[in-house]
């Protein structure tokens, strides 16, 4: 984004009252929608990350910045709270401890050590580390905040095309408390177009999204080796849906490949 390009969609108020105020979408007056918190999630270091274009691009006055959070200091024109969440150990611990591989025998099985859970699945794939990888960061956000109902999760390589029309999306999801909504336009959606226009299914990909409690709740909890073992997670949240997805270019991706070891 060029300076001209960020100014021109400077947020004033991260309000969501105001933010759908602009767009003729009118909320009681009586009830203040402050916008979710965007935790950005992956095992990039911060100098691989995109990180510090977001922040950038949120426009931040006078946000309290931490080391990997950027926190609204309550003034409605700072940015929305921002917070890194890297996931390097968490998958790489879970690549060590044998993963969800399954006991080769009953007497395996038998022998473990008590209280140990029996493994899931027949063979380690990355997916199931991708899936623990959001189970565990779902739990940590879900306990550090238990007073929000929707949440904005990005990849560490997403890049924000547009801020204005990310804030308007975002609001009008958390408005009207979708369970879950794709902020990425995939591929996919572009093939199936009807007409000259996206459709409007999301399909798949985690580049960017909102997410209320209840998903984040089943997700964290699924241990059914018929759907853990063998769907990756953007695979589960479709066949949770159907949910909708952006037809508009919000977020774009790098896709950098993966990190982590084993």
């Amino acid at each position: 984004h060029s300076a001209e390009t960020k100014n021109s969609e400077t947020i004033t108020s991260w309000n969501c009252n105001n933010i759908l105020g602009g767009t003729g979408i009118i909320i009681s007056e009586n009830k203040t929608l402050g916008f979710p918190r965007i935790f950005m999630i992956g095992a990039r270091d911060e100098e691989s990350d995109t990180f510090a274009s977001w922040r950038d691009l949120l426009s931040y006055n006078n946000g309290v910045e931490g080391e990997n959070t950027v926190a609204n200091s309550n003034n409605p024109s700072d940015g929305p709270t921002l917070q890194r969440i890297n996931t390097l150990r968490i998958s790489n611990q879970y690549a060590r401890s044998g993963g969800a591989l399954r006991p080769s025998s009953p007497s395996t099985a038998k022998n473990a050590t008590n209280g140990n859970q029996q493994f899931l699945c027949r063979k380690m794939k990355w997916e199931q580390r991708l899936f623990v990888v959001y189970q565990s960061v779902f739990q940590k956000i879900l306990h550090q905040y238990p007073d929000d109902e929707g949440f904005v999760i990005i990849e560490d390589d997403a890049i924000l095309k547009s801020p204005k029309i990310f804030a308007e999306e975002v609001c009008n999801v958390h408005r009207w408390r979708m369970i879950f909504y794709s902020l990425f336009r995939s591929p996919l959606q572009l093939k199936r177009a009807w007409g000259r226009s996206p459709s409007c299914i999301y399909r798949h990909g985690t580049v960017a999204f909102y997410i209320r409690r209840p998903m984040m709740e089943k997700i964290v909890k699924e241990r059914r080796r018929s759907l853990f073992c063998r769907f990756p997670i953007d695979m589960y949240i479709s066949k949770s849906g159907p949910w909708y997805a952006s037809r508009r270019e919000v977020v774009g991706h790098l896709d950098s490949g993966r990190i982590g070891s084993f």
